[in-house]
């Protein structure tokens, strides 16, 4: 007898068992600790590079980045300082909710990053990298659902950035709040065979407090909003219909980090970037109020200023503090690309782009490999100054880390960070800064639970092999060429699904291909993602 399933997914972005054992241990995340007890749970391996945005379209595709094409937020075009948001359009693999949609299925899809502009004609509200002012699709949802006329992607980032948190995390658990209430009304009247809602905010605030909530000292919203998305899987738990699974995952974990690394400087020092005046200090995805409300908190400082003030930094240094409380000094330069020769463009990551001749640059063919190996070697022995350390975990040439068909599209050069966070900003400064920050690891989150679940612990999963297993729940077809595979250990042996074979179906690089050349004839705004009004955090 054929066995019919769904998949219920829900999303803490960003997180970490280094961070969830400890609000379990402290008695509030209690559901979280039931998933513990009563289904599988394991470490969630994510990609290099762990970022939101290849990540989740990892995880949607079941494929490492070099096979579906998203790298970062943004990516470089004909230069390096020539920069646009990524949107759906860029991943060129098939992903699980189109083959949901296309074998007759129904998926409803919240918050999910990098869904915009939706694949499908199914439920979608969008998250991250949103263009435009509509996030909600189909946009006749708000005649249905009022309240999505005042739904927000994410709290204000304003509140946050002129210090005011108690504004700030209040607004944040509202926003999570809403989004939630919106995904049970959806999850109750609507169809669905797989259905996803996605919590960006864990991520925010763990960039901001994650050494304080492990150590019990962050401010009560910051623990409330856990408490929050702890009750909102409860919810799920007591609806949890019999023929369904639920997944609970992140994209990446988080770590604490000690200080920055600014790369841009160190490229300055080494003597393999040179910069100029900018004119214009506008982000690629920004829209005219966002540039506006930028730039009234912003001190811009021209280049032969701040080569001044370097010489007169015990002087200045004081300067800078009492006006940074205000404004925020910005550098008004960029890359000088005719004379550099690598350069790390917005927004921050953990990458390195040689100015090659593939990007209008000066290194040629015959040379780069040369410059690579002498890069990556300086930054493999690279030695932080406080801790005594290497900066960098590992340190990859990119055609040691990716082998699919879009390789060629990565960054030059990858890292994973160990002492400090990386930040692409220009300063003119010491490379090395003192500073409290905590940025992404590769370490996330999985639980499975439901009727049929295995209990205890897996091992060895990653970040790809959700999307197989949610196809192999739905009994549909598997892609050939993908990386993930089912994971089969969570089902308990005798139970419906641990029977079943999976399916597999025809594709690979032939429906790559076919991808390619229906983008090369779509209009050319569509094809490149011209639109540039994004929502980005």
């Amino acid at each position: 007898m054929k066995i019919t399933m769904k998949a219920i997914i829900l999303g803490i972005d960003g997180g970490t068992f280094d961070l969830l054992t400890p609000l379990m241990e402290m008695g509030l995340m209690p559901n979280l600790k039931k998933l513990v007890a009563e289904g599988s749970h394991g470490i969630l391996r994510s990609t290099i590079m762990p970022i939101t945005a290849p990540a989740w379209s990892s995880f949607a595709t079941g494929c490492e980045p070099s096979k579906h094409g998203v790298y970062n937020f943004m990516q470089p075009e004909k230069t390096l300082n020539d920069i646009r948001a990524v949107s759906s359009r860029d991943i060129k693999a098939r992903t699980f909710y189109e083959i949901v949609h296309n074998s007759g299925k129904k998926a409803i899809l919240i918050n999910m990053p990098n869904t915009y502009p939706p694949k499908t004609d199914g439920i979608t509200i969008t998250s991250l990298l949103t263009q435009g002012e509509n996030c909600i699709f189909p946009e006749k949802l708000k005649e249905e659902y009022p309240e999505l006329e005042s739904y927000k992607i994410t709290a204000d980032s304003l509140l946050s950035m002129n210090n005011d948190m108690k504004k700030y995390l209040k607004e944040v658990r509202e926003v999570e709040g809403r989004r939630f209430e919106i995904g049970k009304k959806l999850f109750r009247d609507k169809p669905w065979d797989v259905f996803l809602l996605h919590f960006i905010h864990s991520d925010t605030l763990q960039h901001g407090f994650f050494k304080q909530l492990r150590s019990g000292e962050a401010d009560p919203d910051a623990y409330g909003l856990f408490s929050d998305i702890d009750s909102y899987i409860g919810w799920f738990i007591d609806n949890l219909p019999d023929d369904a699974v639920l997944m609970v995952i992140s994209d990446h974990g988080f770590k604490p980090l000690y200080g920055f690394f600014r790369i841009n400087d160190w490229l300055i020092q080494k003597g393999w970037l040179k910069v100029r005046e900018k004119k214009e200090i506008r982000k690629a995805g920004e829209s005219h109020i966002e540039k506006t409300t930028r730039e009234a908190h912003t001190l811009r400082i021209p280049l032969a200023l701040s080569k001044i003030a370097l010489r007169l930094r015990p002087l200045a240094s004081p300067i800078y503090k009492r006006f940074s409380r205000y404004l925020r000094p910005t550098l008004a330069v960029e890359a000088d690309l005719e004379n550099s020769i690598a350069y790390k463009p917005p927004p921050n990551s953990y990458c390195l782009y040689i100015n090659s001749t593939r990007y209008g640059g000066i290194v040629s063919e015959a040379t780069y490999g040369k410059v690579v190996d002498e890069i990556v070697k300086e930054l493999k022995e690279l030695k932080d100054p406080v801790k005594e350390e290497h900066v960098f975990r590992n340190v990859w040439m990119r055609e040691e880390v990716y082998g699919g068909p879009y390789a060629g599209e990565a960054p030059d050069i990858l890292m994973e960070l160990n002492t400090r966070n990386m930040d692409y900003n220009i300063r003119m400064g010491e490379p090395f800064v003192e500073g409290d920050t905590n940025h992404h690891a590769m370490e996330g989150i999985f639980f499975a639970f439901g009727k049929g679940v295995e209990h205890g612990e897996v091992k060895d999963v990653n970040l790809v092999d959700v999307m197989p297993t949610i196809l192999f729940v739905l009994d549909l077809p598997i892609p050939s060429g993908i990386d993930g595979k089912v994971i089969r250990s969570i089902f308990q042996h005798g139970s419906p699904l641990s029977s079943r074979e999976p399916k597999h179906s025809q594709g690979g690089r032939h429906e790559l291909d076919r991808r390619i050349s229906a983008l090369k004839k779509a209009k050319p705004g569509l094809a490149h993602g011209k639109e540039h009004n994004t929502h980005y955090d």
